[in-house]
């Protein structure tokens, strides 16, 4: 038999809540003047080939509820395309896309967007619906 003990969750009330937000609002302020000088230089060089700098995507997050996921954008204008086009052509990546729902050598990705998914300061991506079913429970 296994036991389930539940998790203390920590709900601050009062004047704790109001000083997170507070800080929480005022770190993220600060972080994005610190940052924006790298936010520039980014729209600019994942805008050098003519698509927009941002990504918007259906994910599903906690709960498994969905949320439009926005990131830079790494790959190429028109990448669903080229997947099917690579996929047709390569028997091996529509065997290994057929498994791992991702491609290791994916041509869709841009020169920035390596740097951009090597350097990822945020964690593990939320995952889309349509790839929930390979995690299992």
């Amino acid at each position: 038999m296994q036991l389930s003990v539940p998790t203390p969750v920590h709900n601050p009330s009062g004047f704790g809540s109001v000083l997170k937000s507070v800080t929480d609002r005022l770190a993220a302020l600060v972080g994005l003047v610190l940052l924006s000088p790298l936010f520039v230089f980014l729209i600019w060089k994942v805008r050098k080939d003519g698509g927009p700098a941002f990504y918007g995507q259906k994910r599903v997050g906690q709960n498994g509820r969905e949320f439009k996921c926005w990131k830079f954008r790494s790959m190429i204008v028109n990448a669903e395309a080229a997947l099917e086009t690579h996929l047709a052509e390569n028997p091996r990546a529509r065997e290994e896309w057929d498994r791992e729902f991702k491609l290791k050598d994916d041509p869709r990705i841009t020169p920035i967007g390596h740097i951009l998914r090597k350097t990822s300061l945020v964690g593990p991506r939320p995952v889309v619906a349509a790839e929930i079913p390979y995690y299992g429970d």
